[in-house]
């Protein structure tokens, strides 16, 4: 199935330049300010991006090597800075030096790092990690971080071994990019990486391989460690550094279990995994037995864990509440990754339909917990409608992107319809885009609540699901109607109602471009439950749940791309046996 989108980003060069420049400006008139730390990640991403794009660049064309090679120092300066605080001032100053001598291309290929956007990974976890490994001060150590996040991470490593082992310790740094399929990586040692390397082997130096993963097949450290040891290093002084463990059985590289034993593998452990000491973590669905589970929900739709909504745990993001249950922290990402998200739930709160946001320590956004009652299907009313139609009209208007390409969610739709049916989508299936947008993509009813204290709904989880790894990414509003539609299980007539109440709040006459995003709708939500029930392992409460959601999506599409000729579909949904025309808001 297809659910994951690639995230990688074509974006101007002189811009990003500007904004780490801006970024070591602001740390330096902001050094005692207790958000200190956060301005210096910020920084070491951004520099680690700019440093794999330009060595992606100079590999290719060795006219970007020079400015390749300062964003390196320009990386490994604020690397040390995080470590050594004291000195920061100094350090910054430096690397602002470096990075007025820098020039950028117009346009640079950037990857977020999703383990720092998503995953909750935080740079000192892999400082951290150096205490475990027994290095022999007398033996030097190469550090060969897997370009995108192996970047920033070999910056963090040999920062750390300096700190660890002192300045004058012989380490250095290089990064490559493993090539090919995904499950048969290749990496090449460009030419001046080769003699580095051999000078290192001569020296009988350790080389630490740093990349987050592994992945499902492992063969980008595979890739990486078997380049090594053909240019002579010994597989016993090849290590890897890793965010998960492997079972070197289940990775799915050519002979992978055999390959992967035969080096030593680290995983690091989280180090700055929670927003606070006291908060406690509510990950992986467990705030589902928290809040459905008070007497308020007793005798409800939720009172059965059978209708609690479904998650895939393990790709679920960081939850953590306060130690008296008053503020919730979301993990929303390091950098400006992180701020993006806040800035919109910022938005978001600030129009009234929302929670308040604010800064946390270590990626995480905290929200003051809001009383209230979740909603389900069974509580639509014409004031949810308006509710749900002018907060989307909000976002129309909020969160507008300047475009987008569906070709990939057409894509996705028809990859997904084919692997479900065993058989092809139609070729009248397009998706048209008028208004694209950075979508909620969570327009589920359980994301809604009544707040207490006024009655009003409120959105919840808003601002990082329509920009993140899954798709669709950046999308037409239509993404959102369709889910609204589909999500909240709209007859015929609450259908109509619904888009009629968009319509007249937005403006955006969607009826017409809409069959086909109810279409690449559930095929995306038929594929992804699929895939997460396929990875929950011997949770058979959740596979169930999570299976539950399949068959309802794969229902709802069977019937959408059924016969034009078939007036009516029935599915099978969480409330009953409801009646939806095959096209439910294409009739004027």
């Amino acid at each position: 199935m297809m659910v994951f989108r690639d995230v990688r980003q074509q974006l101007p060069g002189k811009q990003l330049h500007s904004e780490l420049l801006a970024e070591l400006n602001s740390i330096q008139i902001n050094r005692q300010n207790e958000d200190a730390e956060n301005l210096l990640v910020s920084a070491l991403l951004r520099s680690g991006e700019l440093e794999c794009a330009l060595t992606d660049l100079a590999a290719a064309d060795d006219h970007h090597h020079h400015s390749a090679k300062l964003f390196a120092d320009i990386t490994d300066v604020i690397a040390r800075s995080l470590l050594s605080p004291e000195h920061a001032l100094q350090k910054i100053q430096y690397a602002t030096l470096l990075l007025q001598q820098v020039k950028c291309p117009e346009r640079v290929s950037i990857s977020p790092p999703e383990g720092f956007c998503f995953y909750a990974l935080h740079p000192f976890d892999y400082v951290h990690s150096l205490d475990r490994l027994a290095l022999d001060p007398s033996q030097p150590v190469m550090v060969v971080g897997i370009r995108s996040m192996g970047t920033t991470l070999s910056a963090m490593v040999l920062a750390g071994l300096r700190e660890k082992l002192g300045n004058d310790f012989k380490a250095n740094r290089i990064t490559v990019r493993p090539t090919g399929h995904p499950y048969d990586r290749r990496t090449s040692i460009v030419d001046h990486e080769h003699e580095l390397i051999l000078e290192f082997n001569r020296l009988s130096a350790n080389f630490l391989i740093v990349d987050e993963g592994p992945g499902l097949s492992g063969s980008s450290f595979l890739s990486a460690g078997d380049a090594l040891h053909a240019l002579g290093v010994p597989k016993g002084r090849i290590q890897f550094i890793c965010s998960r463990p492997a079972d070197p059985d289940q990775l799915v590289a050519t002979d992978a279990s055999s390959r992967w034993r035969s080096y030593t593998s680290h995983v690091v452990s989280p180090t700055r995994d929670k927003p606070t000491l006291d908060s406690f973590p509510i990950c992986g669905g467990t705030w589902r037995n928290r809040t459905f589970t008070r007497p308020e929900y007793l005798g409800t739709h939720y009172d059965d864990p059978a209708h609690w909504p479904a998650v895939w745990p393990q790709l679920s993001p960081s939850k953590f509440l306060s130690e008296d249950e008053s503020i919730f922290f979301k993990y929303e990402g390091l950098g400006r990754y992180g701020s993006a998200v806040r800035e919109r739930s910022r938005l978001i709160a600030e129009a009234g339909f929302s929670v308040e946001p604010a800064i946390a320590r270590n990626g995480f956004t905290s929200y003051r917990m809001a009383e209230g009652t979740p909603l389900s299907a069974l509580d639509i009313s014409s004031e949810v409608l308006q509710s749900m139609a002018s907060y989307l009209a909000f976002r129309l208007k909020t969160f507008e992107v300047n475009e987008v390409n569906c070709e990939v969610l057409e894509e996705m739709t028809r990859f997904n319809h084919q692997n479900i049916f065993g058989r092809e989508l139609g070729p009248e299936f397009r998706m048209k885009v008028e208004h694209p947008v950075i979508a909620d993509a969570r327009m589920m009813p359980y994301e809604w609540m009544k707040a207490e204290s006024n009655r009003r709904l409120l959105k919840l989880d808003c601002s990082a699901h329509g920009d993140n790894h899954f798709l669709p990414g950046p999308v037409d509003i239509a993404w959102d109607v369709a889910g609204a539609i589909i999500e909240w299980e709209m007859d015929t007539a609450t259908s109509h109602m619904f888009v009629d109440l968009y319509e007249r709040a937005s403006g955006d006459r969607v009826r017409a471009r809409l069959h086909d995003y109810l279409v690449a709708y559930s095929a995306f939500q038929a594929g992804y439950s699929m895939m997460a029930a396929s990875a929950v392992g011997d949770d058979f409460e959740e596979r169930q749940r999570l299976l539950r959601d399949h068959g309802r999506y794969r229902e709802i599409l069977q019937g959408l791309t059924a016969a034009q000729s078939t007036e009516e579909i029935q599915i099978t949904s969480r409330t009953g046996l409801l009646r939806i025309p095959q096209s439910p808001v294409l009739q004027t």
